[in-house]
């Protein structure tokens, strides 16, 4: 697949009637502190018939009013905490040429996937002529801490560390150079013989999903081929959608990142002994 730059602008926020203040800002809510600082590049395929560029472009524009974190910049407050400035700077947009798809950047401090993919279905909506609806939530107040604090669970550690910690053990190190990332493509005869043979051994239960055998598989297969003592305890994190968990639940169009972390737990005898459908059940439950 070829992919040619056709150019490269900076896109603002297009208004209908007087624009907000400019120097207006957001907070970021104590979720951003389990998510990844840095990033993400995405691809994204569709079927034809492709929208002109103009077309394409003035829908970011309108879309960008509703979500105005994207064109907005990341800084700190006073404090030192984390905000997203409103100023309507404005987002690179790249006109690529290539069949039938595009590509973006976003940053994960402003938005989580499921959020990012909210804004990607407005931004289509609005390209065909339809309202944005429904609209984005963007209340991150709703959060604040409890009165007096109730704990009820040991996030230390886990989900949240300590800034010095955070300098030594980095969620994210790219100065790390021994890391090899490797693609591995798995037939669809190879899946459909992995859930089969997964699913065949939990009774009369739900089957499992092709990814819950292939993560049950790669977690049993990792902690193999690592050599560690067998009564050492491994475990696989699992992204979870905070949307659903909480309660009261949130709206599905809360924009920000609620991404929470679960992890699947056992001891390499009992993973490495009990058949496939052990680790998939365990992810199952964490997930």
């Amino acid at each position: 697949m070829k992919v040619k730059m056709g150019s490269s602008k900076l896109v603002k926020p297009l208004y209908e009637g007087n624009p907000p203040l400019i120097r207006d800002y957001t907070l970021l809510s104590v979720f951003y502190k389990v998510t990844y600082d840095q990033h993400e590049a995405n691809i994204c395929a569709y079927k034809p018939p492709t929208p002109p560029n103009a077309t394409i472009e003035l829908g970011l524009r309108k879309t960008l009013a509703a979500y105005r974190e994207w064109a907005g910049r990341l800084d700190r407050d006073g404090n030192g905490e984390p905000i997203i400035l409103l100023n309507d700077e404005g987002v690179s947009h790249e006109i690529l040429v290539w069949l039938d798809g595009g590509g973006f950047t976003v940053h994960h401090l402003v938005a989580d996937g499921y959020a990012t993919r909210n804004f990607l279905v407005a931004w289509g909506e609005v390209c065909r002529g339809l309202d944005i609806n429904p609209l984005p939530f963007h209340d991150r107040t709703i959060f604040s801490s409890r009165n007096p604090p109730k704990f009820e669970f040991e996030h230390r550690g886990v989900e949240y560390i300590t800034m010095n910690l955070e300098k030594v053990f980095p969620l994210i190190d790219n100065s790390v150079k021994d890391i090899v990332v490797h693609k591995v493509h798995y037939s669809k005869e190879f899946l459909f013989k992995l859930r089969a043979r997964a699913s065949s051994m939990n009774g009369t239960n739900k089957p499992f999903s092709t990814f819950e055998s292939l993560v049950a598989h790669l977690w049993r297969a990792i902690t193999k081929a690592r050599g560690l003592n067998g009564l050492e305890t491994t475990h696989v994190r699992i992204p979870v959608d905070g949307r659903y968990r909480l309660n009261p639940r949130l709206p599905n169009q809360y924009f920000g990142n609620l991404v929470l972390w679960a992890f699947a737990r056992a001891k390499v005898d009992d993973l490495l002994r009990e058949p496939l459908s052990y680790a998939a059940k365990l992810y199952m439950r964490r997930s």
